[in-house]
């Protein structure tokens, strides 16, 4: 794992070299660190404040879950894997390693493997959804304040929509009609191998038997619990809420004035929306340049830049440095007891 978390890492970081370099190279260097070193460093910190308690409170619905199940990890090493899955989730494309090392280090405090899977793929799919349904929610409330800077990005956030829902309905149909869409799996997979696209269908079926053997045990689980996915809901859509917050505290920290809140958290809810179904390690790259085009009305020219650097430093760079940090300690802690212990 150490080996892939390097390699991820050293990826992303090029990614991060580039994105910075194309969007800086020509700017006022000066002006924008001078910008940023006046800005108002308790807003900041406020912002980072939320920002930590944006993955504690997945914490908060990791132990929630995990407790329905029978299982008893506290809440610290809950938070613990929240921070986990936030590294990976940030270095690896899709975010597609966040919850593989997060079971990997549930499993290594004896959490039973099939428990963390159902319990984090209720988490995951709660925060898609709720994610979309934010975004709607905030575009039908602020229509007339966005749609100017919706259209800079109309094609982008169409597209990434149009994935978002189609993630959401399968997420729905896989939980509530598994078996069904479980045979439709195997109907394409027998047809990639017969125009030969696909090849070793026995192991794919064999994925895909157990990725959904996992669904039908989540939405046993959803009807057996259906308070919780009301409580998760909740707590997703209060951690949704704090992220978006984050540009609105970079833009006080600024001494700008003339929008409000609920602008700056709409703003963000439909950038998130635009890039969460890009391929992309933290988004890295498309967020720095859609927030450039839809930030542009709500930031002076002057500190258009300032606020980017600021925003994502928050949200982003500083909790991926702070989380890739507790992953360090955490393994360091893992293998220095497993060796006390063979000694």
């Amino acid at each position: 794992m150490k080996k892939k978390s390097l390699l991820f890492l050293g990826g992303t970081s090029l990614l991060i070299g580039a994105t910075f370099y194309l969007l800086l190279r020509k700017a006022p260097l000066k002006e924008m660190i001078a910008a940023i070193l006046r800005a108002n460093i308790p807003y900041l910190l406020l912002g980072l404040f939320i920002m930590l308690l944006y993955v504690a409170l997945e914490g908060v619905c990791i132990k929630e879950t995990m407790k329905r199940m029978g299982e008893n990890p506290s809440l610290m090493r809950c938070i613990g894997y929240a921070f986990v899955g936030f590294y990976f989730s940030g270095i690896t494309p899709s975010a597609s390693g966040g919850q593989p090392a997060q079971i990997y280090f549930m499993a290594k405090d004896r959490c039973s493997i099939s428990h963390s899977m159902v319990a984090l793929l209720l988490i995951s799919s709660v925060y898609q959804i709720s994610m979309l349904a934010y975004g709607v929610a905030m575009y039908a409330i602020e229509y007339h304040f966005l749609m100017q800077s919706v259209l800079r990005i109309k094609w982008l956030l169409l597209l990434s929509a149009a994935m978002n829902t189609f993630f959401v309905l399968l997420i729905l149909l896989a939980l509530f009609f598994p078996i069904q869409l479980q045979k439709y799996a195997h109907i394409a997979l027998n047809y990639l191998n017969k125009i030969k696209v696909c090849k070793k269908i026995p192991a794919w079926k064999e994925k895909v038997d157990k990725l959904f053997f996992e669904y039908r045990e989540g939405a046993r689980y959803i009807r057996s619990n259906p308070g919780l996915i009301g409580k998760l809901a909740a707590i997703t859509v209060l951690r949704l809420t704090l992220l978006y917050l984050v540009p609105f505290f970079v833009y006080l920290s600024l001494g700008l004035k003339g929008h409000t809140a609920l602008q700056m958290v709409a703003m963000q809810a439909i950038l998130t929306v635009a890039v969460s179904a890009l391929p992309l390690p933290g988004s890295v790259g498309v967020s720095e340049s859609v927030f450039l085009m839809l930030f542009g009305m709500l930031f002076t020219p002057a500190f258009l830049l300032p606020g980017m650097v600021l925003t994502r430093g928050i949200s982003f760079y500083a909790m991926l440095l702070l989380s890739g940090g507790i992953f360090s300690v955490s393994s360091g802690l893992k293998l220095y007891k497993q060796k006390e212990w063979a000694a």
